[in-house]
């Protein structure tokens, strides 16, 4: 428990030293650019602390049916993650020491009765923030472009449209105080230029109270039809990691895993020169030291 702790703290503490300069600016007042700036350094953060406690996923070979086996996924839709969400899911799950990579978000896991755990030291007592109030688990952050929102519907007056609330057999509800329940009717909206955000996912062993019956298992079936509409496309959707401003073998090694794991491939660590220099160096070593006994 306590290295998990340690894990989220570092990570947290290395992607907010940007808030300590003078230029920060509120989530709301940045430009895409800058938001992708800021979450490459949160991504940065999560891979380098991977490295540094060896929890590096892509170091090893892995067949395709390790791959599928091990791919994070929505425990609400059963949808696997993939490109430098699942890079991001899988670091932090070796890091935590997650046997099941199956993830949600506040919202799914609230629908199924999850409640935010708070985080505990490693004596059982609760983890304060700088504010003195209980700490929460953290979870992982999660870019992506939204091309669309549902906004309020307006009438000819410029007013919210309203529409009653009804309970599974069609009946208006009727609130605490007795006055029958009304919601705004939403509508969808297309912006011109997508809106770079961020949704935060946490493991399911993060939340009390989950209905676990009520947990869907990775969709296998899913991402076999998403693969073979790569095949038949005329473009190459290869997953890349080069914004993170990793190292060069670090970043080629985590696009080839990511590659693999996107089209179903088996995945191959790509051996440097010099390892396999000093592997054939101590091969012929060996063989010498049979031949003089």
């Amino acid at each position: 428990m306590a290295k998990k702790k340690e894990v989220n703290a570092e990570i947290k503490e290395v992607a907010n030293e940007q808030v300590k300069d003078n230029s920060y600016k509120a989530w709301n007042e940045r430009t895409n650019e800058e938001k992708k700036a800021s979450i490459n350094e949160y991504s940065k953060a999560i891979i380098a602390k991977a490295i540094k406690e060896k929890a590096s996923f892509w170091n090893k070979n892995m067949s395709k049916q390790e791959l599928d086996n091990s791919m994070p996924y929505n425990a609400s839709k059963g949808i696997a993650y993939t490109g430098q969400t699942s890079a991001l899911l899988r670091a932090v799950s070796e890091l935590n020491g997650y046997e099941k990579p199956s993830f949600l978000t506040m919202k799914q896991a609230n629908f199924l009765g999850g409640t935010l755990k708070k985080q505990l030291d490693e004596k059982g007592k609760p983890v304060l923030t700088k504010n003195g109030k209980e700490a929460y688990e953290q979870g992982v952050k999660i870019a992506l472009l939204k091309t669309e929102s549902y906004v309020p519907k307006l009438d000819e007056n410029g007013q919210t449209m309203m529409r009653a609330i009804k309970d599974k057999d069609g009946n208006q509800k009727i609130g605490k105080d007795g006055k029958p329940m009304f919601e705004p009717v939403m509508e969808k909206i297309y912006h011109k230029t997508p809106i770079l955000e961020t949704v935060t996912l946490y493991h399911t062993s993060q939340f009390d109270n989950l209905k676990m019956d009520k947990l869907k298992e990775r969709d296998l079936e899913s991402l076999e039809k998403l693969r073979e509409g790569i095949k038949k496309s005329n473009y190459d959707p290869r997953p890349n990691i080069n914004n993170l401003g990793l190292g060069e073998k670090v970043t080629r090694d985590i696009n080839n895993f990511l590659n693999a794991e996107l089209k179903g491939l088996d995945y191959f660590k790509i051996q440097d020169k010099e390892i396999i220099k000093n592997q054939t160096k101590e091969q012929g070593q060996n063989k010498s030291q049979v031949r003089g006994m």
